[in-house]
C-alpha cells in the first residue's frame, strides 16, 4: 500500500467525526487506508468511531491509558502499512485534495524512499520555524532537527513522511525533547512542494 492517513486521537468528539470524513472524501482513485489511533479517550469518541465500522479502508486502534501526543504519532507510524503516512489532526481536516497533491509532489521526485512533504493548515506554519533552522531539499540533521520539533511542535495536518525517514534512525520525541546532548538526524530531505 502507499499511503497511509493516519488520525492520532485523544477526546475528540466534537471534531473526530469531520476530521474523518475529511479523510475518507480525498478525491481521486489512488489506494490509501485511514488509520484512528485513540489514545484511551474518556469522552464519547468511541460511539462515533461505531460509525465508520463498516468504511472497509478505516481501521480503527484504541490504547487503554493516555500517552503522550507524541508517543501517540509514533503508534500511528508503527501501525501504517503504507509507504507514505499523511497525518491529518483529529482536530483539523484535509482538503480533499489533499493526497492527490502529495501524490503528484512525490511522483515529481520519482517517490522517493526519504522524504517529507509538508502539509498546510490554518493552526500552525511550521514551514516557517523549519527555515530557521535548514533549507528546502537538504537533510536537517543533529541539533537543528531536534529544535525543529522543540520549538514548532509537530507539523500541520497534511504533511506527508515517508515511513522510511523514521525507521532506524528515530520517531517523534517523546519525553526526550529537552534533552539536548541527544543528537537526531532526520534523515529525509524535506520541502514544501504543495498549497
Amino acid at each position: 500500500m502507499k499511503y497511509t492517513i493516519a488520525i492520532p486521537a485523544y477526546n475528540n468528539e466534537k471534531t473526530i467525526k469531520e476530521s474523518i470524513n475529511s479523510c475518507i472524501n480525498q478525491i481521486g482513485d489512488l489506494d490509501y487506508e485511514i488509520i484512528i489511533s485513540d489514545d484511551g479517550s474518556t469522552d464519547n469518541s468511541n460511539e462515533i468511531y461505531k460509525e465508520f465500522g463498516n468504511y472497509q479502508n478505516v481501521t480503527i486502534y484504541t490504547h487503554k491509558g493516555n500517552s503522550s501526543l507524541y508517543e501517540n504519532h509514533n503508534k500511528c507510524l508503527n501501525l501504517a502499512k503504507g509507504d507514505y503516512v499523511i497525518f491529518c489532526h483529529a482536530d483539523d481536516t484535509l482538503f480533499d485534495d489533499a493526497l492527490v497533491k502529495v501524490d503528484r509532489a512525490l511522483e515529481s521526485y520519482n517517490y522517493p524512499s526519504k522524504i517529507v512533504c509538508f502539509g498546510r493548515s490554518l493552526y500552525r506554519d511550521f514551514f516557517k520555524c523549519f527555515c530557521k533552522v535548514g533549507q528546502l531539499n537538504q537533510i536537517v540533521s543533529g541539533i537543528s532537527a531536534q529544535q525543529l520539533f522543540q520549538n514548532c511542535g509537530l507539523t500541520p495536518s497534511g504533511t506527508c513522511y515517508s515511513r522510511r525517514s523514521f525507521f532506524r534512525k528515530w520517531w517523534f520525541f517523546t519525553n526526550a525533547i529537552k534533552d539536548y546532548t541527544i543528537r537526531y538526524e532526520f534523515n529525509a530531505k524535506i520541502f514544501f512542494r504543495w498549497s
